[in-house]
């Protein structure tokens, strides 16, 4: 079992970083709080829904930008997405668009689920890892699969040598823990959404990422803290333990 200490704050107030070693090599970092306006958005009085992915991009091009990633789709995200559009005029075209996006990918037997590995073909299905995702690939999986938790993020160097020897040895599954240490050893960096993307974790053994993944963070933060709607009902929001894990209006009642 991989045991993680004690969680230290590295930075943020309005956007929380928090880190966490293991006895194994491998820091787990989560970004708490750039959920702020997704839910906020249910309760004021004025649409913010256009602020909603400002954060969260702002990690990702940060973390993202200048590497192509290795991308794993859980079972049975796809399979969900391809029913829930069923019924839908443009079923074909949105077929189509999702056979183009996922291009030379592989089967492979490690499924996803709120944000935890688990053995997807002990229930029935595949998953689907893909190589050499640009930023364009990147966010239109994240539109479709990051609110399902059912993505994995992967940032590693050699992104060919890597997406082979992945692809052999998640072909079974190895447990959740087993899983981690092999994408971890073959990446420098894993990113995982929890909880309908209310936060992020990410994985790496490189120490020298600390830097990138703090300024990610400090670069959310800004953000939310420079937008008029934010300034306008900061008095107003308080930070939530609970399901939200960002700051909320106090109650229902209080949106100006």
């Amino acid at each position: 079992m991989i045991e993680y200490s004690s969680g230290e704050i590295l930075c943020g107030d309005i956007v929380r970083l928090e880190k966490r070693t293991s006895q194994v090599g491998i820091i787990r970092y989560t970004i708490y709080g750039m959920n702020i306006f997704v839910e906020n958005n249910r309760q004021s009085a004025e649409p913010i829904q256009q602020y909603c992915d400002t954060p969260f991009d702002l990690v990702y091009e940060r973390l993202f930008m200048s590497h192509h990633l290795i991308c794993i789709i859980g079972y049975p995200a796809i399979q969900n997405y391809t029913t829930d559009i069923a019924r839908d005029r443009d079923f074909m075209a949105k077929q189509e668009e999702l056979s183009k996006y996922l291009g030379n990918s592989k089967l492979i037997c490690t499924g996803i689920h709120d944000g935890d590995f688990y053995d997807g073909c002990g229930y029935g299905g595949h998953s689907l890892i893909v190589d050499a995702v640009n930023l364009k690939q990147f966010k239109y999986f994240e539109r479709l699969f990051t609110y399902r938790d059912a993505l994995a993020n992967i940032v590693c160097d050699d992104v060919r040598n890597n997406y082979n020897e992945l692809v052999v040895r998640l072909a079974g599954f190895n447990g959740k823990e087993q899983t981690l240490k092999i994408i971890s050893g073959l990446s420098d960096l894993l990113m995982l959404s929890r909880g309908d993307r209310q936060f992020l974790q990410i994985y790496t053994k490189n120490v020298e990422k600390e830097v990138e993944i703090i300024n990610a963070a400090i670069l959310a933060e800004e953000a939310i803290k420079g937008n008029e709607w934010f300034r306008r009902n900061r008095k107003y929001l308080k930070w939530d333990d609970g399901v939200n894990l960002c700051y909320m209006f106090l109650n229902s009642g209080t949106v100006v």
